[in-house]
């Protein structure tokens, strides 16, 4: 047990333990073989500005347990927003009568020890160790608010919000499966109305970060934001024809989004993509490049 493990971690870790033995004493009629519990914890603080004013704060937080019980190629599944441990247990038995009962599925077992991928020890920083006030989320979502204000045929701000997101999530299986992770999200957006001779346009601007820190300075958001609103005054339909064309951000993220959406590991398995039998097969124009890198620091 690593010297640097939160209260949290060893809290969830010790109900883990304790969950899986009670599943092993009590599983034997069933033909119990495997046990597999994620325990996440969520957190988030959330902060809205209308008016040069706050409009809404909002603060909570949710702890769910899930469980897997496996016979085999039997597996039966259930969620608890309670953390119980009478109640977790009971509903162990519970479940643990039906189990039995279950039709074989060869495609739920689980899997086997020596088929795991190893676990990674790099530290990519996905934490925000700083615990972001609501007075600081206050005071930026205000600086992005006079920004929006401050620039030419701004004529209102709809909102300015701003937000921080924690996930802690303790998972943990019979056949090795042992990972904790912790991860934060800080994320703010503006609603902009921009004006010119009697039309108005909405824009908008988001940005998120894992780190608070990170995050552009409110003078910047504000500013895109307002750019986005007047971008889009006096804008004229043009006539059907081929056009060379720039995406913007949001474009471009959508249009890469579906195609990962189609190349995604349960997309093939349910056999819902139209890229089924398309690896190893060029699929984009070869100036197209997408790479997913899953270890850049900080990334999202």
């Amino acid at each position: 047990m690593s010297s640097a493990m939160t209260t949290f971690e060893k809290t969830v870790r010790d109900m883990a333990d304790e969950l899986i033995q009670h599943a092993q004493a009590n599983g034997t009629s069933a033909g119990l073989t495997d046990v597999e519990i994620s325990i996440g914890r969520t957190q988030e603080t959330s902060v809205q500005i209308e008016g040069g004013e706050p409009s809404m704060t909002e603060k909570g937080s949710v702890m769910e347990i899930s469980i897997n019980m496996y016979a085999g190629n039997k597996k039966i599944s259930f969620r608890k927003d309670a953390v119980n441990m009478d109640a977790l247990k009971k509903a162990i038995d519970d479940n643990l009568q039906v189990l039995a009962l279950l039709p074989e599925n060869p495609d739920v077992r689980l899997a086997d020890s020596k088929d795991l991928a190893p676990a990674t020890v790099e530290d990519l920083d996905l934490d925000d160790k700083h615990n972001v006030s609501i007075e600081e989320m206050v005071d930026y979502a205000l600086d992005v608010e006079k920004a929006i204000m401050a620039q030419d045929k701004i004529k209102a701000t709809r909102s300015v919000s701003v937000s921080r997101y924690k996930q802690r999530t303790y998972h943990r299986a019979t056949n090795g499966i042992d990972h904790y992770k912790s991860r934060t999200m800080h994320s703010a957006g503006a609603q902009v109305i921009a004006e010119e001779n009697g039309k108005m346009e909405a824009g908008y601007e988001y940005i998120s970060k894992r780190h608070f820190s990170d995050m552009p300075k409110a003078e910047t958001l504000g500013r895109d934001a307002a750019k986005d609103a007047v971008g889009r005054l006096n804008s004229e339909q043009l006539e059907t024809a081929d056009y060379p064309i720039v995406l913007d951000n949001d474009t471009a993220a959508n249009f890469f989004g579906t195609v990962m959406q189609a190349i995604s590991g349960s997309a093939v398995y349910k056999k819902s993509t139209v890229l089924q039998e398309s690896l190893g097969k060029q699929i984009l124009p070869s100036e197209v490049t997408i790479e997913d890198d899953p270890t850049l620091e900080r990334g999202l």
